[in-house]
């Protein structure tokens, strides 16, 4: 959905929009981001995966649990990959929240664009 340089996100779905504000927020920080909409997680697009080592950081972001999800999966690809580059994989902590609005829940687990940002920014240095 975006072409970039520095960091690849891997999403898809509803959220895939607050990674493209993200992308434009990082942007103005001298941070170029590529963003991958990964609509099937099995099977895998495990070429897009592999292509993603020449990054300095792949990034998953789901409205999914973080064990069992996007994130797992892009980290056995990665696992058995060469000078892999770091990950940081965004999603809804092992815990049962008891709900809430859209725009709450995607604060609560730090899904915005703006806590995305924050969470890339910590693991790009």
């Amino acid at each position: 959905l975006r072409e970039g340089d520095d960091v690849i996100i891997f999403s898809h779905g509803v959220v895939l929009a607050e990674c493209l504000k993200a992308a434009e927020i990082l942007k103005k920080k001298n941070i170029s981001c590529k963003v991958v909409n990964m609509h099937t997680i099995k099977p895998i697009d495990k070429q897009s995966v592999i292509e993603s080592k020449k990054f300095k950081l792949v990034v998953t972001v789901e409205e999914h649990n973080v064990i069992g999800g996007l994130g797992s999966a892009v980290s056995e690809v990665l696992s058995v990959e060469k000078d892999r580059p770091k990950q940081l994989s965004l999603g809804v902590t092992d815990y049962y929240e008891k709900g809430g609005s859209y725009k709450y829940l995607l604060d609560k687990y730090g899904l915005n664009s703006e806590k995305i940002v924050e969470k890339i920014l910590l693991k790009f240095k």
